[in-house]
């Protein structure tokens, strides 16, 4: 905090958007007091976080651990994504390269169907069917 958002007293100045966690605190500003309460709030932290400064020895421990196993599940989670993505990827090329060779056969097909009909009826012109 700077200079210019204290009071001489060392509390918050009326244009500060921090709250406390009490309702009852109050902000002295020239003689007008606010509650917290009538101040927009604050971010609100997660759902069971907890400061580390608040945690005795063994619960930090245990947070540091659950922590760890946490991010640790994330990146296999990660690695297990991008691996079943490279996979599918590879299949979709696998896939396209099938498709490719059957759009090929299929424009030879039907070519040939186009100069087969046009021979067949240049034959029945010839023939007087």
């Amino acid at each position: 905090m700077d200079s210019a958002s204290t009071s001489s007293s060392g509390n918050r100045l009326f244009g500060d958007t921090k709250t406390e966690n009490t309702s009852k605190q109050t902000t002295e500003n020239a003689g007008l007091v606010i509650s917290a309460g009538d101040k927009k709030p604050s971010r609100t932290k997660a759902k069971g976080s907890r400061i580390a400064a608040n945690l005795t020895t063994d619960q930090l421990a245990r947070k540091r651990a659950a922590d760890r196993n946490a991010q640790q599940s994330m990146r296999q989670r990660t690695r297990d994504h991008i691996h079943d993505l490279e996979a599918r990827f590879k299949e979709l090329k696998r896939q396209q390269a099938l498709l490719e060779v059957a759009e090929k056969r299929t424009g030879k097909l039907e070519t040939e169907l186009e100069e087969l009909k046009e021979e067949l009826g240049k034959l029945r012109r010839e023939s007087g069917l």
